[in-house]
């Protein structure tokens, strides 16, 4: 019997790791994964002061990944969405939008596998104001 080879790299993939820092229970109203796959999907609830990983990967070949999800605030009209883009060719892309009261933060770890940390925060306890932040590398 042959030895199971170990899965191929993707080409390319986005980890991101979602912070709530805030004292809001965030309700998923949507995820989309258009190009690529999900590996792990983005959780259907994330409770206050609290920390969950998602991922996308490319699938077979030469190809990106590009993926959005969207989260309604519980209690109110308001949501909050991160939408990504690692694409095999051309500059990567980070979009995210939220209400006004709340602030995101960005950092991200490149190369074609990219890691990346949203954390969203009470307005006024971060350098970023939410309302619509557009990031491309």
């Amino acid at each position: 019997m042959k030895p199971r080879s170990p899965s191929p790299t993707p080409s390319r993939s986005v980890v991101v790791t979602f912070k709530n820092n805030t004292e809001h229970e965030l309700i998923r109203e949507a995820k989309k994964c258009t190009q690529g796959s999900w590996k792990n999907d983005p959780p259907p609830k994330i409770a206050s002061k609290s920390e969950f990983l998602f991922r996308t990967e490319a699938k077979a070949g030469i190809s990106g990944t590009e993926a959005k999800v969207t989260y309604s605030i519980k209690g109110s009209k308001n949501t909050i969405t991160l939408e990504w883009a690692n694409p095999f060719v051309g500059n990567p892309k980070f979009v995210y939008t939220a209400p006004s009261t709340l602030a995101i933060d960005l950092q991200k770890r490149e190369g074609n596998n990219f890691i990346v940390d949203f954390t969203i925060n009470p307005f006024g306890q971060s350098s970023v104001k939410g309302i619509f932040k557009f990031l491309s590398y």
